[in-house]
This record gives C-alpha cells, sequence and structure tokens, in this order.
C-alpha cells in the first residue's frame, strides 16, 4: 500500500453573497459582510389555502387574503386562525383596512372590491371594468383607490360606494400604491416599468422609468425617498425627493413586496428572502427560510413592532417579534471533492 500525503486545504465564507448561500435563524448578514443577530419570521398560521396574496396588520393581529378559494382570515397574534369572509371570487389580491376597522378586498377574476365590516359581515360594493384589483389605498377621508390590471387605471370610490376612474395611464397594469409624506399617490406600474405620482386630482407625473418592465412595489419613507422594486429581475431604486436614482439591492430575482416603518427602515421580499434596508442604505438578510417557502406579501404592525409575511405554496403567514437573544447560522455545503 502506497500512502498519499495531501497539501491541506482551507475554505471560507466571508461576503455577504457567500452567506446568502446558507440559512438563517435569528442572524442576519449586513451588506458590511457582517453576521449579526436580528429579528427572524417564525410560522404564525397556516392556512388551508394555496397563496396568502395579501396581509394587512390589525390591532389584535393580521387579515390575510387568499386564493385560489378567494378567502379573507382572520388570524390572532397568537395564531388562531379563522375564515372572516368568503367573497365567492377565486383570488383576494389587495386588502385594506380603515380606522373603523372596516376591510376593504380587491378580487379577481371579476375586479369586484368588497367591504367587510368588523364582525365579519360584507358585500361588494364596486365592480371594475378590469378582471384584476390589484392594489388598494386609503386616505384620510376614507376614499379607496384601487390600482387594477388589464389596463392602466386608478379607480376612486368614496364612502357611499360610488366609484369612477381617478388616475388614467399608457400602461397595463397597475400594481401597487402607496400614499407619500406629502399626501400624493404613488403608483407603480406595468408593463413600461414607470413610477408615477398623482395629484388629489388625478394629474400624474412619472417620476422613474426603470429598465425592468414591471413597478412590482412601492414605498416612501418619511424622509419622502420613494422606493420602487421591479420584476422580471429583481432590483430597489431609492429615488431621492430631487429626482436622482439609484440601486440600493440587486440580488433579488423580483421584489413582491416592500413596506416602511417610521425609522426610515424599508423591508421588502424576494421568493424566500426578507430583507432589510436601513436609512444609510446598509442592507441586510433578515430571513431565508428552511422551507423554501415564497414570501409574497407583507404588513407591519407598528404599536407591537410586528412585521406579518404571507406566503405561497403553502398560504401560511409568518411573524417577526422582537430581536432574538440568540441564533444560528448554516452555511452552504462545501464539497471537497476528494480527500
Amino acid at each position: 500500500m502506497k500512502t498519499v500525503v495531501r497539501q491541506s486545504q482551507t475554505w471560507s465564507q466571508n461576503l455577504q453573497s457567500d452567506f446568502a448561500m446558507g440559512t438563517f435563524a435569528g442572524v442576519s448578514a449586513s451588506s458590511e459582510n457582517k453576521l449579526e443577530l436580528a429579528p427572524t419570521l417564525k410560522l404564525l398560521a397556516e392556512t388551508p389555502e394555496q397563496f396568502v396574496w395579501c396581509v394587512a396588520s390589525a390591532k389584535d393581529g393580521v387579515y390575510a387574503g387568499t386564493g385560489n378559494s378567494g378567502r379573507i382570515y382572520k388570524i390572532s397574534r397568537s395564531g388562531e386562525s379563522k375564515i372572516f369572509y368568503e367573497t365567492g371570487e377565486l383570488e383576494v389580491h389587495s386588502i385594506a383596512i380603515d380606522p373603523s376597522g372596516n376591510v376593504y378586498a380587491g378580487t379577481a377574476p371579476n375586479g369586484r372590491i368588497f367591504k367587510i365590516s368588523p364582525d365579519g359581515t360584507g358585500k361588494m360594493i364596486f365592480k371594475t371594468a378590469e378582471k384584476y384589483v390589484l392594489a388598494l389605498a386609503l386616505d384620510p377621508e376614507n376614499n379607496l383607490y384601487a390600482g387594477v390590471g388589464d389596463a392602466g387605471v386608478v379607480y376612486r370610490v368614496r364612502p357611499d360606494g360610488f366609484g369612477a376612474p381617478f388616475a388614467t395611464m399608457n400602461e397595463q397594469q397597475v400594481l401597487s400604491l402607496h400614499w407619500d409624506p406629502h399626501g400624493s399617490l404613488l403608483i407603480g406600474t406595468g408593463i413600461n416599468g414607470i413610477v408615477y405620482r398623482a395629484n388629489k386630482n388625478g394629474g400624474v407625473q412619472p417620476i422613474f422609468d426603470a429598465a425592468e418592465s414591471s413597478i412590482t412595489s412601492v414605498v416612501a419613507d418619511g424622509d419622502g425617498n420613494v422606493y420602487a422594486g421591479t420584476a422580471p429581475k429583481g432590483i430597489i431604486y431609492k429615488i431621492t425627493p430631487d429626482g436622482r436614482a439609484k440601486s440600493v439591492y440587486s440580488k433579488a430575482n423580483r421584489v413582491l413586496s416592500m413596506i416602511s416603518d417610521s425609522r426610515n427602515n424599508i423591508y421588502a421580499v424576494s421568493d424566500n428572502t426578507l430583507v432589510k434596508i436601513t436609512p444609510d442604505e446598509r442592507v441586510v438578510q433578515l430571513d431565508s427560510s428552511r422551507d423554501k417557502v415564497t414570501y409574497l406579501s407583507l404588513a407591519l404592525n407598528e404599536e407591537t413592532d410586528e412585521l406579518y409575511a404571507g406566503t405561497g405554496n403553502i398560504g401560511s403567514v409568518y411573524v417577526s417579534k422582537c430581536c432574538d437573544i440568540k441564533g444560528s447560522y448554516e452555511s452552504a455545503v462545501h464539497d471537497a471533492k476528494m480527500i
């Protein structure tokens, strides 16, 4: 027998891109190439549905709009889940809650909008001319704004149920709506990938044109910076109040949902990844799911400091509570090939 001696070799992971291939639990990887303790998403409730397309936080929990049975679930903070309302449609793509606790749901494939009171009784209040109601937003007077698929139209529906087109753009879809700090409505669209700003009279002005075809999510922070998430290539752009735009995150496959908090942090989900972008543009990867679910939607409860995420493949809702006192990181397997 001949003895073979091979030179020892070492390998290391020290970049955020290296860490991204592993699995996080209560640990994050920052754009400064550091691992640090961070909030982690934990399963709150699992529904029998395939998709949780949208979530909206309430004082006592979260509402989840689902497909493919068109149901809205109410989930308590302790994880108790029950059917809150059945729309009779296939998909609930968008959801909003007014100060009185009424829930508004945008649905497909018939473009209907429902209003459901806190006791679970509801009715259709408006039917659009399009198939999909993909985004909802309420103003301080409880007028409801609805972005639709199949046309670049935003409807305004008054509290009495009267609705009409509010803003029209040369687009195929309105994918996202968000109010900026000055009371203007931000509109994310496809198929041209443009962010518009609408004034109170419905006049629109383009403020950003992405290279990608769809602005899947748009939010603004308290300083007036606008963040636009795109697809099919998932990039998050930051547009400053003076109109300058730059990429602050470009490692996503597609950005499916974003939300901002009162501290000007931006949270975004892309497939099985959750990231936080801080005001100084530091990117922190908060979660990569062990279950490899697809995160579809986000909602934030500022009072309880809880972040909710709805998922696909299995229609579940996850919640992030305060920072864990311990965490772990499991690296990707290294193939040593031969010893």
